[in-house]
């Protein structure tokens, strides 16, 4: 709340100058560590011996804290789900902060598409020389961006194993497709409503996928449609902060994080039961 500065020598009281809003252009430094965090978290994921792969035998030669190590590398996909909600976070900002410049839709598509394409193309140019010879390599699944739909359909990863994370990308370009467009046309408290129906509806799409395809747990953890909750949650703490929302300030923050720490290792090393391919996202 603005202060007000006393009056000297007769002059009309002034209000305090107030901190500027956040902005698309600031750097947030404490992002970039989590950041840094969530890509440890896939890398130990990915770049280690799992938990679930070691046998019975192995299990009992662990020291307890190589044991617990191993446990916890296990859990690195959360990671991703980090990145999820620091992209809504971060793009929602942006988009919200720009929305009303000039050639707001094509700044937007050309900034993001330099960014990522260049690289991505050059990348699957690259599988393409590589591995021409490997069957049913499908890339032109992934150069239409479409790569995480053929792994629902196929109800398997790609046979190039490399080509597997892109599903990730995939999700997030399929969700900005539509959202600037959303963020333009709407008003703040009606974007709101809307991303708090994309959690809910997320939720409700992977219990559908449950129920009509229990034996294909790839969809609710590569499609779209499945993953948006943590990109909507991102969009809404981007606008609690540019709102100054109270909850932001308060000591409920603490309980919620400790809640939903609780959920997650309580549900974390559930195997692909219905529970964890719903809630557990």
């Amino acid at each position: 709340m603005s202060e007000v500065i006393e009056a000297q020598d007769g002059e009309a009281p002034a209000l305090a100058p107030q901190p500027p809003p956040p902005t698309a252009s600031k750097r947030v430094t404490e992002l970039d560590g989590l950041r840094g965090i969530a890509i440890l978290l896939v890398l130990l994921k990915h770049g280690t011996l799992n938990a679930t792969e070691l046998t019975k035998g192995a299990h009992r030669g662990l020291s307890f804290p190589m044991h617990a190590l191993r446990w916890l590398f296990d859990c690195g996909w959360v990671g991703v789900d980090v990145f999820f909600v620091l992209s809504g976070y971060l793009i929602t900002g942006i988009l919200i902060d720009t929305s009303g410049n000039r050639h707001y839709y094509r700044n937007f598509i050309v900034r993001r598409a330099l960014r990522i394409l260049p690289l991505y193309y050059l990348f699957l140019l690259v599988c393409f020389i590589a591995a021409r010879d490997v069957p049913h390599l499908g890339l032109i699944w992934f150069a239409a961006y479409v790569g995480n739909v053929r792994v629902f359909l196929e109800n398997a990863w790609p046979p190039l194993a490399v080509l597997g994370p892109l599903w990730s990308l995939q999700v997030e370009e399929q969700f900005y497709l539509t959202f600037p467009w959303v963020v333009k046309k709407t008003s703040r408290r009606a974007l709101q409503r809307i991303l708090i129906a994309s959690v809910a509806a997320a939720l409700l799409f992977r219990i559908a996928l449950q129920v009509a395809k229990p034996d294909n747990a790839f969809g609710t953890y590569v499609l779209m449609p499945a993953r948006m909750d943590s990109l909507a949650l991102g969009g809404l703490i981007a606008i609690a902060v540019r709102e100054s929302h109270p909850i932001l300030q308060s000591r409920a923050i603490a309980w919620i994080a400790a809640v939903c720490g609780i959920g997650f290792f309580a549900l974390w090393k559930l195997p692909a039961t219905f529970l964890q391919q719903t809630i557990g996202f």
